[in-house]
């Protein structure tokens, strides 16, 4: 990936559930739970640990939850497996992204913004737009069917 790049979108062969994005130092996300295509409720998606890293996950709720318990200890040690169905973004600090997928091989990302889940692609065009994080996913919440508000956030430094 050339560092000059806008955009990324990484993923595995899923599209999940869920849409998160980054963008200036600000990493947001729906908060919809779904199974088979039913909505059952809500939860957080995005966390930040002690040292400042921050992050999400879009994809199989269990593999999540256990994803983002990791980056909360501060994305340490070996990464919770993944399954084609998941996928997680991680921002350290210094303001890096990482992507991990399934097979839990780590790739950094070299762009403007990032977006992964089901609405990604919206995500994209709106942050090519000039959209921030936060609108990119308000807009997903829109009109992709597997993205709904409330929208959670955290900013790279607080």
């Amino acid at each position: 990936m050339s560092p000059t790049a806008k955009a990324v979108r990484l993923q595995g062969q899923g599209d999940g559930m869920t849409t998160i994005a980054y963008r200036d130092g600000i990493l947001a996300a729906d908060t919809a739970i779904f199974d088979r295509g039913v909505y059952c409720g809500a939860t957080q998606k995005i966390v930040r640990a002690p040292d400042g890293t921050m992050g999400g996950g879009a994809g199989a709720l269990g593999e999540v939850k256990a994803a983002l318990q990791w980056i909360k200890n501060g994305a340490t040690g070996d990464p919770p497996k993944l399954s084609d169905d998941s996928e997680v973004i991680v921002i350290r600090p210094d303001g890096s992204v990482w992507w991990l997928g399934s097979g839990s091989e780590w790739t950094q990302i070299n762009a403007e913004y990032v977006a992964i889940g089901s609405g990604f692609r919206i995500a994209l065009g709106a942050m090519a737009a000039g959209a921030t994080a936060q609108r990119a996913i308000e807009i997903c919440a829109d009109l992709d069917n597997m993205t709904r508000r409330p929208i959670c956030i955290e900013r790279l430094g607080q």
